[in-house]
């Protein structure tokens, strides 16, 4: 494993890949994070060097019998060692059993699904920050494949029209689409998780001009959706739009009066200095 270690700001890793974030206007660079965690996140490594991992492990090389079936074992809610582990139905009725783990950081996303009684192990890397359970539905395609299905089609998030529009067309134009598409009963179906992850996704690596205009589409689409409104308002409140900030979370706790990161959000606002 010629390609594998812990980064550090002080080191110089040749071809290190550059993150990147999506954001609704086209890839971002990610602030990179190269610091020395150790038992979480810190590493770089290449599909070579983990799939070499993978075979040493299971072979035998790097561990005994007993420890490895340890790590194979569910010990608590699906829980093994270092893994996550899974069953699923193949083809031919048989049981498959997968242990996976996923990582992430700005701007890299990795899975790897090692299957324990057989050959196969699929790993995903990539230099931009990707959306967790869109990784899962690639694993389960790639996994239908060797099980000798056909390639299922990709599966895009029913948000993402509306959210690209923004950057295209403007604000108005995306919500005037939401509510036509809606109307006409050619929408696909939405949920709020779609939404929340979009916001956050653009929220939390500091794309706030983003994160308004999520929330904004969001409430307008889907009023009812308390969760809507307190995400605006921390938007809100992040851009010092106080204001604005007081009437989202209100309006949150009017639709979920035990929203406590509503209750929260105007605690604090109520404490601001004047």
């Amino acid at each position: 494993m010629t390609n594998t270690g812990l980064a550090s700001n002080r080191e110089v890793v040749e071809e290190f890949a550059t993150g990147y974030h999506r954001t609704l206007r086209g890839m971002k660079r990610a602030t990179p994070v190269r610091q020395l965690y150790y038992s979480s996140a810190g590493m770089y490594s290449t599909v070579g060097d983990l799939f070499k991992y993978d075979r040493a492990l299971h072979d035998g090389k790097l561990l005994s019998k007993e420890s490895t079936d340890l790590m194979d074992t569910s010990h608590y809610d699906r829980q093994g060692y270092a893994w996550t582990l899974r069953e699923v139905r193949g083809n031919n009725g048989a049981t498959i059993r997968i242990a996976n783990h996923h990582g992430s950081q700005p701007g890299f996303t990795a899975r790897i699904w090692s299957y324990l009684d057989q050959e196969h192990c699929i790993i995903l890397m990539d230099n931009h920050e990707s959306r967790v359970n869109s990784w899962s539905g690639i694993c389960n395609s790639l996994a239908q494949v060797l099980e000798g299905s056909a390639v299922p089609s990709p599966n895009v998030p029913a948000v993402r029209p509306y959210l690209e529009m923004i950057a295209r067309e403007g604000l108005d134009a995306a919500v005037d689409r939401y509510r036509t598409t809606a109307k006409d009963g050619t929408l696909p179906e939405t949920s709020d998780f779609d939404f929340e992850f979009e916001f956050t996704f653009h929220f939390m690596p500091g794309y706030l001009q983003e994160a308004l205009e999520i929330s904004s589409l969001w409430t307008q689409v889907r009023p009812e959706s308390s969760r809507a409104w307190v995400l605006r308002a921390d938007a809100l409140r992040a851009a010092e739009r106080y204001d604005e900030a007081k009437h989202s979370y209100s309006q949150a706790l009017a639709l979920d009066s035990d929203s406590a990161q509503a209750q929260s959000g105007l605690k604090a606002l109520a404490e601001m200095p004047i």
